[in-house]
């Protein structure tokens, strides 16, 4: 979720696991992406955090790669 660390993607986050899905956090806050997925892991789901420039290329391919090493 591309700007889970607040606002409608925190929520957006926090929906989605309560659905069961693992999340990842993309956001230009790293403290912003910790804190969504404490709340996340907090309430029993699944999220991992990640620093991401959406607005760079190169900053969400390696952001995607991460993420799909994880799972």
């Amino acid at each position: 979720v591309t700007g889970g660390g607040g606002g409608i993607g925190r929520e957006l986050c926090c929906r989605l696991s309560h659905g069961g899905a693992k999340v990842g956090v993309f956001d230009l806050s790293e403290e912003a992406a910790t804190a969504t997925v404490d709340r996340v892991t907090g309430e029993g789901g699944s999220a991992s955090g990640y620093l991401v420039d959406i607005t760079d290329p190169a900053g969400i391919a390696n952001g995607s790669a991460s993420l799909s090493a994880d799972l």
